[in-house]
């Protein structure tokens, strides 16, 4: 298990001593429509498996090739190094965020001893439950069951959200709320919402259909609010509620495109300026749109100010 942890680290230690190296914006490059694009729909497919639509299988010849081998009595420690070494292509994507958060300060300072032992020290991290879950073997793990089928299937749904989350930063607000709906309804349906109750169904089995109703019922209201114009699946129904207070709420920034326009724009004006760095694909910003702009002391504060948005 430590052999496995240690390669794990050891792979994560060359991401950073490249990212130090070159000196890139690795984040803008994990950020672009294509890798969006791509690491979604792997996140699809797997979501999809483990819902039962199909299974995922090696081609048959190499199972053939690998259960005809001697098995040795025990396992080899250049073997278990393999497989954490390339166990970081799967787990990578896991960690994106803070991830990419990481690579974009290392790229920044240029530091490979730094990139190199921080990015080690998160996969020493990162390892340490499969050392314990690896040392005390099936005692530390529940035993199997139908029980297993639904953790599958929550998994399954965790990874459409997940595809989803990433791919909302390129598709249109509305159609952002469509497909939020339809996951909802969809995790209802599999939750139990549309199952028939017998009059001796026990507590779980009517907690789950109270569960697949209220993910049903969200996925409606998140659908009319995508209809409505709206934009943000914690309140898709803000557009008609407050459509006058929302245009209000909404600071007029203006936009610049270049490092000499922000400075001739800082030149031509006595007053403090605020300078709102944004991105297509940043989450953060839909949070600050949502909960920091709309604050009247802030409004405040901003009218006094020159507002500069510049769009990475």
């Amino acid at each position: 298990s430590a052999t496995y942890v240690l390669a794990m680290a050891f792979a994560f230690a060359i991401i950073g001593f490249a990212a130090a190296w070159s000196g890139q914006n690795l984040q803008m490059a994990l950020q672009s429509q294509s890798a969006i694009l791509l690491v979604s729909v792997l996140f699809v497919v797997l979501a999809l498996s483990m819902l039962g639509l199909f299974e995922l299988r090696l081609p048959a010849a190499w199972t053939n090739a690998v259960a005809g081998l001697p098995s040795p009595r025990r396992g080899s420690l250049a073997a278990s190094a393999g497989l954490g070494f390339t166990s970081t292509l799967i787990v990578g994507p896991c960690m994106t965020a803070p991830l990419a958060g990481g690579l974009l300060y290392i790229a920044r300072t240029g530091d490979v001893g730094l990139g190199t032992g921080a990015l080690f020290a998160l996969g020493l991290g990162q390892g340490v439950p499969l050392i314990v879950f690896g040392t005390l073997g099936v005692r530390a793990l529940p035993r199997p069951g139908p029980w297993m089928t639904r953790v599958t299937q929550g998994f399954g749904f965790a990874f459409l959200a997940l595809a989803l989350w990433m791919v909302s930063r390129i598709l249109p607000d509305a159609a952002v709320l469509v497909l939020w709906s339809a996951l909802l309804i969809g995790a209802g349906v599999f939750i139990g919402a549309l199952d028939v109750l017998s009059p001796d169904s026990g507590p779980r089995r009517r907690l789950a259909k109270a569960t697949g109703l209220i993910a049903i019922l969200y996925g409606a209201i998140l659908a009319l609010g995508a209809a409505a114009g709206g934009s943000d699946p914690l309140r898709p129904l803000a557009q008609i509620a407050s459509a006058k207070v929302a245009l209000e709420a909404s600071p007029q920034f203006r936009p610049v495109a270049s490092a000499a326009e922000v400075a001739n724009s800082l030149k031509d004006t006595d007053r403090p300026s605020l300078i709102y760095v944004t991105a297509e694909w940043c989450v953060s910003c839909n949070v600050i749109k949502r909960d920091v702009f709309p604050d009247p002391d802030v409004r405040a504060r901003m009218a006094l100010m020159q507002l500069l948005e510049v769009d990475v």
